[in-house]
C-alpha cells in the first residue's frame, strides 16, 4: 500500500504541461507588420498563434524593410509532447505576404523547453547586440563625414595648385613676351641707326611705279575677266532661250525649214541678190 501511495503522489506531482519556444528565420522583401504560426503538436490539430517579429541585425533601424526576420512564440504543450509541425505566415503593409512551411520542432530535446524569462533574456541580448551595431554604424557615419570633409579639402588644395601652376605658366609667358619686345626694340633701334642704302630715293620711286603698274594690270585683267563672264553668260542665256523656244517644236519640221532657208539663200546668192557670207563657223552647224 505504501508503494502505491508513493507512486500516486509522484504521478500527482509530475507536471502535466510545459512551455516551449518555437521560432524560425524567414526571408522577406517588405516591411512585415503581422506574423502568425500554424502549429500542430503530435498531430492533434492546427493552432493559429500570433508570433513575435524580431528585425534583422542591420546597422540602421530605418533599413528594416527587408532581410531575414525571425518569427517566434511560446506555446504550452503536454509534458510528453514529442514533435511540433508548424508554418510561419507573415503579412506586410501593402497586402504583401510570405509563407514558410514544412518546419518541424523536436520537443523531446531539452533545448525546446523554455520560459518567459529565457525568451525575454534572448530578446534583450539581441537588442543589446543591435544597439552595439547602431553605435558602430554611427561611428562609421561620423568617420565617413570626416573623410568627405577631408576629400573636399583635398579637392580645394588641388584646385589651388592648378591655379598656381596656371599663374606660373602665365608669368613665364609674360617674361618671354617682355624679352621678345626688348629684342624688337633693339632691332628697330639698329635699323634706324643704319645709313640709307645707295640710290634709295630712285629705287623707291621705281618700286612705286612698278606697284602702280601691277595694280593697273590686275585691274585690267579683272575688267576683261568680268566682260568675258558677261559675254559667256549672255551666250548661255541666248542658247537657253533658243532651246526653250523650240522645246515643243517638231525636230523634222525644223530641219525641213532650215533646209529650205539654206536653199533660198543659195538661190539668192547665185542670182546676185545677196553676197555669200565669209567662211566662218555657222551658229547652227556649231550646235
Amino acid at each position: 500500500m505504501i508503494g502505491l501511495a508513493v507512486f500516486a503522489s509522484l504521478a500527482a506531482a509530475a507536471p502535466k504541461s510545459r512551455i516551449i519556444t518555437i521560432d524560425a528565420p524567414i526571408e522577406v522583401g517588405f516591411y512585415p507588420e503581422e506574423a502568425f504560426l500554424l502549429i500542430d503538436v503530435d498531430r492533434q490539430g492546427l493552432k493559429k498563434i500570433r508570433g513575435v517579429l524580431v528585425p534583422p541585425f542591420t546597422e540602421d533601424e530605418s533599413t528594416k524593410a527587408g532581410g531575414q526576420w525571425t518569427v517566434g512564440t511560446q506555446l504550452e504543450v503536454p509534458a510528453g509532447a514529442r514533435q511540433a509541425d508548424f508554418a510561419v505566415f507573415v503579412k506586410g503593409r501593402d497586402k504583401q505576404y510570405a509563407l514558410l512551411a514544412g518546419m518541424t520542432e523536436d520537443l523531446s530535446s531539452p533545448e525546446a523547453e523554455s520560459d518567459v524569462k529565457e525568451l525575454t533574456s534572448h530578446l534583450e541580448q539581441r537588442k543589446e547586440l543591435l544597439m552595439s551595431w547602431q553605435v558602430q554604424a554611427k561611428a562609421q557615419d561620423d568617420n565617413l563625414k570626416r573623410l568627405r570633409a577631408d576629400a573636399d579639402v583635398i579637392a580645394n588644395v588641388a584646385r589651388i595648385v592648378d591655379v598656381l601652376e596656371q599663374i606660373e605658366a602665365a608669368k613665364y609667358e609674360h617674361e618671354n613676351l617682355e624679352k621678345d619686345i626688348a629684342t624688337l626694340h633693339e632691332l628697330l633701334k639698329q635699323a634706324k641707326d643704319q645709313p640709307a642704302p645707295k640710290n634709295y630715293a630712285r629705287r623707291e620711286l621705281e618700286l612705286t611705279k612698278q606697284i602702280a603698274q601691277l595694280a593697273q594690270l590686275v585691274k585690267d585683267a579683272e575688267s576683261k575677266e568680268g566682260a568675258r563672264r558677261l559675254q559667256s553668260q549672255s551666250d548661255l542665256q541666248r542658247k537657253l532661250a533658243v532651246v526653250e523656244a523650240t522645246r515643243f517644236d517638231d525636230e523634222k519640221q525644223l530641219t525641213q525649214q532650215l533646209t529650205q532657208l539654206k536653199e533660198r539663200r543659195a538661190a539668192m546668192e547665185k542670182a546676185g541678190y545677196v553676197e555669200a557670207p565669209k567662211k566662218e563657223a555657222n551658229y547652227w552647224e556649231s550646235q
